[in-house]
């Protein structure tokens, strides 16, 4: 066996589009068909808050995926061989880079972050025999980067997951990914995934409509959260958390539809205002998680901004379908 390999491969870092699994995943689907368009015209960004009390603030960004992913894969001509658990893990991911075929891992980060175990991912595109590491696309701080782990961090990783996330052992972590149909790039009519989004769009009309919903309700908690400063307090962290990952999933969003349509539809700048306010929210929430002052003033400011959010989302669902009714003829 060879001592060394590295497969050329260029960490994809248009944006950090949902998780830290799809930055390192769509590296490798670039690397063999040179285009994620078909990912992108599957995902579908709803509005979900499943409130079980008054407090409760279970609010996010549902993904919802027109087919299943498997189905996007096959289409693009890209399979996988999977494992579960890999008793050779280092032996497993050198005989896959041998065969020109990069390796996605989940992972346990503890060994880097002992103060939390938490799922992580990693592509896998290379290996050193004589200094025992693995060369790896990770993404710590939602920038995707070329890496190196020694293969005894790499398997406690590894074993690390099992212990604390896959006890039952149902869940895959190893993807070894290769091209097995060399046909895609006779598929990549853009006007061809604009049609299907539009029709994908136009099957969910309700379910973003009752998202709307939810982010009224939302917006009303919110409100009642912010202005007692007691309770803020008790949830000012766990806002944090979801200002954050709603504000990437909304850039996720925009990502997606501007790799399809482009800037030139009007929704998209009203897309743009929504994730403005959104990021402006999670400013003054951030600021607020640093200092501990409870200042009323910026906190109304953000109420004021939530509540013009759900006016702008209303806004946007109008013209996207009017966009499509408009210039995509089988959209009914």
């Amino acid at each position: 066996m060879q001592n060394q390999k590295v497969l050329d491969i260029i960490p994809f870092n248009d944006i950090f589009y949902k998780s830290c699994f799809y930055n390192p995943f769509f590296t490798a689907v670039i690397y063999f068909k040179d285009s994620i368009i078909p990912f992108l015209a599957n995902d579908f960004f709803i509005y979900r808050y499943n409130r079980k009390n008054k407090c409760d603030i279970n609010f996010r960004l549902m993904i919802e995926n027109a087919e299943p992913e498997s189905k996007i894969l096959e289409y693009m001509g890209i399979c996988l061989n999977t494992k579960i658990f890999c008793t050779d893990l280092i032996e497993d991911i050198q005989q896959s880079i041998l065969n020109n075929r990069p390796v996605l891992l989940v992972i346990d980060d503890y060994f880097k972050h002992p103060e939390r175990h938490w799922p992580h991912a990693y592509l896998a595109y290379g290996f050193d025999n004589i200094n025992k590491i693995c060369n790896i696309i990770d993404i710590p701080a939602n920038l995707c980067i070329k890496s190196e782990i020694l293969y005894t961090d790499l398997v406690t990783a590894h074993n690390d997951y099992h212990a604390h996330f896959n006890k039952n052992m149902d869940i895959i972590t190893y993807k070894e990914i290769f091209s097995c149909d060399d046909s895609w790039k006779d598929k990549t009519n853009i006007n061809k995934f604009r049609s299907a989004y539009a029709n994908n769009l136009l099957k969910i009309k309700g379910k973003l409509y009752i998202g709307l919903k939810d982010l009224l309700i939302f917006t009303d908690d919110y409100e009642n959260i912010v202005l007692d400063e007691a309770l803020f307090k008790t949830y000012a962290k766990e806002l944090v958390k979801i200002l954050k990952w709603i504000t990437v999933e909304k850039e996720s969003q925009k990502y997606g539809l501007q790799k399809l349509f482009g800037n030139e539809p009007v929704f998209m700048g009203v897309l743009e205002a929504i994730i403005d306010y959104w990021s402006f929210i999670k400013a003054i929430m951030f600021k607020y998680n640093f200092s501990s002052v409870y200042k009323i003033e910026s906190l109304s400011a953000t109420i004021k901004k939530i509540r013009q959010i759900y006016d702008l989302e209303y806004d946007y669902l109008e013209k996207v379908f009017s966009y499509f009714e408009k210039y995509y003829c089988d959209v009914q």
